[in-house]
């Protein structure tokens, strides 16, 4: 059992203007005292924000469910989904497409699609 003794003092004036020297008792640290130190270091909000800041750059690693594996595969069918949007409605609008039809060209047209058939 240890036993500190604390050497401050508080210095108060009362009503009459005397100066009153409060003397704070001696603080015996037993087991329960310890205890509700570390239980005040443990809820401690200082404490909290420095692990927090510590764990900021650690990476979490998360098992693959079968439901992540799902979001995973709908997101990237999404992804694919408007990525070819986009590159349809761009060769829509493509200077081939404005072009005057003339016996090259449409030629040239109908051996793309073509291709493209044979290629699906």
């Amino acid at each position: 059992m240890r036993v500190s003794v604390t050497e401050e003092f508080t210095e108060d004036e009362n009503e009459n203007g005397e100066e009153e020297r409060v003397f704070l008792k001696p603080v015996i640290e037993d087991r329960n005292m310890e205890l509700a130190r570390k239980c005040s270091e443990i809820i401690s909000d200082v404490h909290y924000k420095e692990e927090f800041e510590k764990s900021k750059g650690k990476c979490i690693f998360v098992p693959d469910t079968p439901q992540l594996k799902h979001v995973k595969s709908v997101g990237a069918f999404i992804s694919e989904v408007k990525y070819k949007g986009a590159a349809k409605k761009d060769l829509s609008n493509s200077l081939y497409q404005q072009m005057p039809a003339t016996i090259d060209s449409a030629f040239a047209k109908e051996l793309t699609q073509l291709q493209s058939k044979v290629r699906l």
